[in-house]
């Protein structure tokens, strides 16, 4: 039993639910205040554009692919010496996610200062009396 092709008009509907997920997703408010409504609907767009290539998906998975059978199968990875000791490469892939680690932080720490400051200049439009949404949404 094979699949029944799907039509276009399903096609276009799946293409719109799927703009409309990516568009729910990044209106959320971090993303939300700081790139605005109509920033955030032309990333969703550009988004879900990035996705439609065939060459790219296929890249996505076989790289996904690839780091899933080099986490099962160590003596796949071309880096990986079998005359040295495991500890080594085990101390090795500790210290990338000491650093893995220590960025992430980094980078929370960046949003955490950012969202802080876009509370800040919120609440002082709100003091002022302008809406924040507008003046976020409006064309620099």
């Amino acid at each position: 039993m094979g699949t029944v092709p799907r039509t276009e008009e399903e096609k276009a509907q799946r293409a719109e639910e799927c703009l409309g997920s990516l568009r729910r997703l990044l209106a959320r408010p971090p993303l939300l205040l700081i790139l605005g409504r109509s920033g955030c609907e032309n990333a969703a767009e550009r988004l879900f554009l990035l996705f439609q290539s065939v060459n790219l998906n296929r890249h996505f998975m076989l790289c996904g692919l690839d780091i899933v059978l080099r986490a099962l199968f160590v003596e796949l990875d071309p880096k990986v010496d079998d005359s040295e000791p495991r500890l080594e490469a085990s101390q090795e892939s500790d210290q990338v996610l000491d650093e893995q680690t220590a960025r992430e932080e980094a980078l929370e720490q960046a949003l955490v200062q950012a969202m802080a400051q876009v509370e800040a200049l919120t609440s002082q439009l709100q003091e002022l009396q302008v809406n924040p949404h507008v003046v976020l949404s409006a064309p620099l």
